[in-house]
Order: C-alpha cells, then structure tokens, then sequence
C-alpha cells in the first residue's frame, strides 16, 4: 500500500464519521480565533488609549498645587499658583505658551434641575485660546466657540449637555451661580470625564463668579516647543519653582506632571494586561489541543484492529 492509498483510507473514515471530524475542526478553529482575539483585543486597546493621550498634547506640561486628587486637579489643592509663578516659567528656554486656567466645581441649572460638573475659564488671548483648543484637541459636537471678549457664553462638556431628563441646545440658557450664561457650542464626545465633564467658559467671567484672581490659578499649562524634550522641559521647570520658593526636593508644594509620563504609566498597565491575555488564551489553546490529542488518540485504538490487519496484509 503505497502513500496516496494511506491518504485516501484516512479521508475515507474522516467523511464517516462526520460529527467527530467537525467538532474536532471546530475546536482546532476556536482555539486559533480565541488566541488571534485575545492578543488583538489587548493590542486595540492599547491603540486605542493611546490615540486619546495623543489628543491632549504629548508637548504639555501641567503645573497644579500640591494636594489630595479627590477632585478635577487643582480643585483639592493647597499650594498656591501665582502670577509670579507664570513669568517665571515664560523664562525657561523651549516653552512657547504658558496659560493660566481656573478651574471650578459648579452646579448649573436648568429649569428645577441641578446639573453638577466643573467649569474651566479659557484664556483670554485670541493666539493662546487657538493653542489650547489644538493642543488639547477640542471638537464640538454643534455650535461655536465663543470670543474672547464674551462674558455671558459657556461652552458644554457631553455630560453637562446631555443628561437622562433634559438636553442643552445651542442657543439656550442655563444658570451658574445665580448669573445666566447662553450656550454657544456642545463640545464633542470624549470617553473622557476630564472633557466631557467641564464646560468652558470666558476668563473674566469666571474670575467675576467665583472671586478669583492673579494670585490664585488653579494649573497652569506650559505648551512646549514641537521637539523639545519635555522631561527636561519638566525638569526645568520643577528646579525654577523650587529655587523661587525656597524648597528642597520631595517638599514641594507644587506638582507637574505631562501627558507623556502618564501615557506612559498606562502603557505598562496595559502590557500586564496584554501579557494576561495572552496567558489565557494559551491556556484555552493548551486544553484545546489536550482535547483535539485525546480525540486523535481515541480514534486511533479504536482502529487497532483495521491497522493491524492492514499491517500484516
């Protein structure tokens, strides 16, 4: 009996026994799809993490008083940012913006609804606003973004503009602290509470509403140059503020953090998790192939007989 007639008695018993061979197939595919899904699961996710840092400027530095996090950042703080600290870091070499922001826990009011979110002023420079909006990547859903000389427009995160009972429009009002503000633009989804929970409105208004000043920001945003190194740009930056302030390293009352060092945090969360992934879908794919190998084997005592008459003959 030569090699095709070995192959032909094969596929012959294969085509007998129909059933065996499918679920036999079926198992052999489903651990190859469960390992290709796996891993690509883990990989999208990583993409997909990494495509949202991307949009909030890996050329960013974001300074904030020292303090617990319970809250959006500089809301929990209690070191305070100056004007004085904004002059300092314009000096440092590579930074081409350094904005000041306010940032604010509000509830706003539609009709009997109280809305609870926070609000963020925006700068009062028409080429800062422009920079911020692209660093930051801003999108809106509907509307415009309002002029820097507006005192009585806000701009909505999706959770601020659309809740279970109501929804906000281009052109309506709500109330903040007693004062009406008109709606300009409904910023466009972000998966992300930072964004979709803020509304954003003109500097001087905010400072009006809340009675903030000069001597009280809650961040400040230094934009980097495209290319710079922003750790060293970080670094800089840390070293000038603990000189001014007279304080030794590890007893700040100031903290800076960039988008780069928390994408990169994320990063090596995620490639725990891919690596998990991975581990189970070896695991699936190790007591698949301890099923398929014991099928295999079954088949073959089952088959003793015909083989060893096949042998003999």
């Amino acid at each position: 009996m030569n090699i095709f007639e070995a192959f032909r008695i094969a596929f012959n018993h294969v085509l007998s026994r129909k059933m065996r061979s499918w679920l036999t197939l079926i198992g052999i595919f489903a651990g190859i799809a469960a390992v290709v899904a796996l891993i690509s699961l883990g990989q999208g996710m990583t993409d997909a993490i990494n495509d949202q840092f991307a949009g909030l400027g890996v050329n960013t530095v974001t300074i904030q008083g020292a303090g617990v996090s319970y809250g959006p950042p500089g809301t929990t703080a209690y070191g305070k940012l100056t004007k004085n600290d904004v002059n300092l870091i314009k000096k440092i070499n590579g930074i081409d913006y350094v904005i000041p922001r306010y940032i604010e826990q509000a509830i706003f009011k539609k009709r009997d609804i109280d809305i609870y979110g926070y609000v963020v002023s925006m700068p009062d420079k028409s080429d800062e606003e422009k920079v911020l909006i692209n660093n930051l990547n801003i999108e809106l859903e509907e509307g415009s973004f309002f002029d820097i000389s507006s005192e009585n427009k806000i701009l909505l995160g999706d959770n601020i503009a659309n809740g279970e009972d109501y929804t906000f429009r281009v052109g309506e009002k709500l109330e903040l602290n007693g004062r009406e503000f008109k709606v300009s633009g409904i910023i466009k989804k972000k998966g992300n509470f930072m964004v979709d929970g803020a509304a954003l409105l003109p500097k001087k208004a905010l400072e009006e509403l809340f009675n903030k000043g000069e001597e009280d920001y809650d961040i400040i945003v230094a934009i980097a140059h495209e290319g710079e190194d922003i750790n060293l740009i970080k670094e800089s930056i840390e070293r000038t503020m603990r000189k001014d302030r007279n304080q030794k390293m590890g007893e700040e009352d100031f903290k800076i953090s960039t988008a780069q060092e928390t994408l990169d945090t994320l990063n090596s969360i995620l490639l725990t998790v891919q690596v998990l992934l991975v581990g189970i879908a070896a695991i699936s794919l190790l007591v698949g192939g301890i099923g398929i190998a014991n099928t295999m084997y079954t088949a073959v005592l089952e088959r003793r007989r015909e083989i060893g008459i096949m042998k003999a003959i």
